[in-house]
């Protein structure tokens, strides 16, 4: 019964239940119990399918004190038409590059995160994030940390770290201007206060502008 996670997100509800291998109450009472050196790297772990209500995601979104109103207010979360997918990178929701070009092309915003690419988390490596913004396009992305643990660094030197290494993996000043001040602002009603980015000559190409130094 089992289906890779691509396939699932394109059945409907009905099919997806079908593939549901989420364990019985008499099931989990007779199961026999797995442990640590019974695992092995690469195993397939059994698919869980769960139908959160309203009321399972506010429960959730309290315990971690995220009191954001699109948590219960299903009107006030519907029919918006400028949407932004999160680090479509990250192990959640691991959105494959062509799931985020497809959104991409439907209007969705695919925001990079700094973050995904440090030691802690490790998602994903520099060069595949290049690759995933080439594929959905600088004008359909927006770079950013998300950055705030007590492990990180500092947000605008991660910010200013990241924008670097994007740079000297590849991607142009001017796309690099787009993600971090160009479409936010668009999305927020905004002008950017700078037309672009110049680099500074002894910081060797750093992504940050000479007036603010």
């Amino acid at each position: 019964m089992s289906a890779p996670l691509e396939a699932l997100l394109k059945m409907t509800p009905a099919e997806i239940q079908a593939h549901n291998e989420r364990p019985t109450a008499d099931e989990l009472r007779n199961k026999t119990q797995t442990y640590y050196e019974d695992v092995n790297v690469g195993d397939e772990l059994p698919k869980y399918i769960y139908a959160p209500t309203p009321t399972h995601l506010f429960r959730w979104s309290a315990a971690i004190e995220n009191f954001h109103r699109n948590h219960y207010d299903l009107d006030f979360g519907l029919n918006h038409d400028k949407i932004i997918v999160t680090h479509p990178e990250m192990q959640c929701p691991n959105l494959s590059i062509e799931t985020q070009v497809a959104l991409a092309k439907q209007g969705c915003m695919m925001e990079y995160c700094a973050v995904n690419c440090m030691p802690m988390f490790q998602s994903v490596t520099s060069e595949q994030m290049v690759a995933a913004i080439e594929a959905v396009g600088a004008d359909n992305a927006i770079i950013a940390t998300d950055s705030g643990q007590p492990f990180s660094p500092r947000t605008p030197d991660m910010f200013r770290s990241f924008a670097q290494v994007l740079h000297e993996k590849g991607v142009g000043l001017d796309d690099i201007w787009k993600m971090a001040m160009r479409n936010p602002g668009r999305l927020l009603g905004l002008k950017p206060a700078h037309s672009a980015i110049q680099p500074m000559d002894e910081l060797f190409g750093v992504a940050q502008d000479r007036r603010d130094c």
